[in-house]
C-alpha cells in the first residue's frame, strides 16, 4: 500500500488536492473513476511516514486573497529571519491555520519542498493558489539570499493593494447602490401611487394636464408591458456580459472607465498608484525591469493600462529607456514619466515609484472623499426633482378643478 497526491476535478468543473492510500496508481485511479471523479494528475508520497503524508483538507483550490497572502508572507518572513527553516516556517504557518483551501495548498508545497523542490518552483506547482507576483519575488529572494525581507516587503504591498482596492470599491460602489435605491422608489410610485390617482382622475370628465397625462402613460406601459421589459432587460444584460467577455467589449468598457466623470479619475489614480508600487516592489527584489513588467501586465485590472505595459516592456526590450518608454505609451501620467526618469539617472527607480504610488494614493484618498460628500446630495437632488414632477402631475388635475369650481 503506498500514498498518493491526486489533483481531481468533480462533474462542475471544480479542482480538489488530496492524499489517498492504494496499492498502485493504476488502482487508485480507477477507483476515482468508478466516483465521478476527473484524474489529473498522481504523485507517489516517497515516505508514508513523513510530513508529505500529512492529508490535506478535501476543499477545492482557489486564488489566496491578498489578505491570505500578506498574513503568510509576514509569518513566513519573521519566521525565516529569526533563523528558522525554511520547511519549519511553512509548517509551523500551516499547521496554524483553520481547515481551508489556503492550508491544503500549503501541505501541497511542503511535500515539494521535501522532494527537493526549491520554495519558488513549490509555490509554482500550485498554481490555483499562489500568484505569478508571490513566485517571481520568492524566486528573486532565493536567487539574492534576501527572501524574508522580500516577504516582509511583499507583504507591505499586499496591505496597501488591499486598502487601495477597497477604497475604489467603496468609491464605485456607494453611487451604484443609491442609484439603485432611487430607482425603487421611482418604480414604487409609478407603480403603485400612480394607478391609485388614475382611478380617482377618472371620475373628474375633465381633460387632464399634459404632465399628468404623460406620467399616467408611462405608468400603464411599465404595468401592462412589463413581461416584456424584463425580457429586454435581461437579454440586454446577457449580450453586455458577452461582449465585455471580448477583447473589444473589454478594452472599451475599460476606456469608458478610465473616462467617467468623477469616478473614472479616481479608478485611472488607483491603476497608476498599483501600477508603480508593485513595479517597485519587484524591482527592489531584485527582479529585471523587463520581467516585472511582464509580471505588472499579466496582473492588471485595466486593459489598457495592461497594453500599455506590454508596450512599455517590447520598447525596453529593443533598447529604449524605461523612462521613455512610458512616455510613448502615453497612458501613463506625466508624473510617472519624469520621476522614473529622475529615478534612472540617480539609478533608485524603484524608490522613486514608491513615492509616486504614496502620492497617488494619497489623491485617491482625498478624491473618494469629495466625491462621496457629493453624490450624496446629487442623488437626493434628483430623487426630489423626480417626486416633485410625480406630485405636480397628480395634483395638477386636483388644482385645475378647483379652478373650475369657483
Amino acid at each position: 500500500m503506498g500514498q498518493y497526491s491526486v489533483l481531481l476535478k468533480d462533474v462542475e468543473g471544480r479542482t480538489f488536492r488530496d492524499v489517498a492510500t492504494a496499492d498502485s496508481s493504476t488502482a487508485l485511479v480507477g477507483r476515482l473513476r468508478e466516483k465521478g471523479w476527473t484524474v489529473i494528475s498522481v504523485n507517489e508520497v516517497a515516505d508514508a511516514g513523513d510530513k508529505s503524508s500529512v492529508r490535506c483538507p478535501l476543499i477545492p483550490l482557489r486564488r489566496a486573497s491578498r489578505t491570505e497572502l500578506a498574513v503568510f508572507c509576514t509569518q513566513l518572513g519573521t519566521m525565516i529571519d529569526s533563523g528558522l527553516p525554511i520547511m519549519g516556517a511553512v509548517e509551523s504557518v500551516a499547521s496554524e491555520m483553520a481547515r481551508s483551501s489556503f492550508q491544503s495548498a500549503l501541505f501541497n508545497v511542503l511535500r515539494h519542498l521535501e522532494e527537493g523542490s526549491t520554495f519558488a518552483q513549490s509555490l509554482k506547482k500550485c498554481p490555483e493558489t499562489f500568484s505569478t507576483l508571490l513566485v517571481s519575488m520568492v524566486e528573486a529572494g532565493e536567487a539574492s539570499g534576501h527572501l524574508p525581507e522580500i516577504l516582509l516587503e511583499l507583504a507591505g504591498y499586499l496591505e496597501n493593494e488591499d486598502k487601495a482596492v477597497r477604497k475604489i470599491r467603496a468609491a464605485t460602489s456607494y453611487p451604484i447602490f443609491v442609484a439603485g435605491f432611487c430607482s425603487l422608489m421611482v418604480a414604487v410610485i409609478i407603480i403603485v401611487l400612480i394607478p391609485k390617482f388614475k382611478t380617482i382622475f377618472a371620475g373628474f370628465g375633465a381633460e387632464l394636464p399634459l404632465l399628468t397625462r404623460i406620467v399616467i402613460e408611462a405608468s400603464d406601459f411599465m404595468r401592462q408591458y412589463w413581461p416584456l421589459e424584463v425580457v429586454l432587460l435581461a437579454g440586454m444584460s446577457i449580450g453586455l456580459l458577452y461582449w465585455r467577455r471580448s477583447a473589444t467589449g473589454q478594452e472599451t468598457l475599460d476606456r469608458v472607465k478610465l473616462r467617467l466623470p468623477l469616478i473614472g479619475n479616481i479608478i485611472y489614480m488607483g491603476a497608476m498608484a498599483r501600477f508603480c508600487r508593485m513595479l517597485s516592489t519587484l524591482i527592489s527584489g531584485g527582479v529585471t525591469v523587463v520581467e516585472a513588467l511582464r509580471i505588472v501586465s499579466r496582473t492588471a485590472t485595466n486593459s489598457v493600462i495592461r497594453d500599455a505595459t506590454l508596450g512599455a516592456q517590447e520598447m525596453i526590450t529593443e533598447g529604449f529607456g524605461i523612462a521613455e518608454s512610458f512616455r510613448k505609451q502615453r497612458i501613463f501620467a506625466d508624473m510617472v514619466v519624469r520621476m522614473t526618469a529622475a529615478g534612472e539617472e540617480a539609478g533608485t527607480i524603484d524608490e522613486m515609484l514608491t513615492k509616486v504610488a504614496d502620492f497617488y494614493d494619497q489623491r485617491v484618498d482625498n478624491s473618494i472623499a469629495v466625491v462621496t460628500s457629493l453624490i450624496e446630495p446629487a442623488m437626493i437632488v434628483g430623487l426630489g426633482v423626480v417626486v416633485l414632477v410625480v406630485v405636480l402631475a397628480m395634483y395638477l388635475p386636483i388644482f385645475q378643478m378647483s379652478s373650475v369650481a369657483r
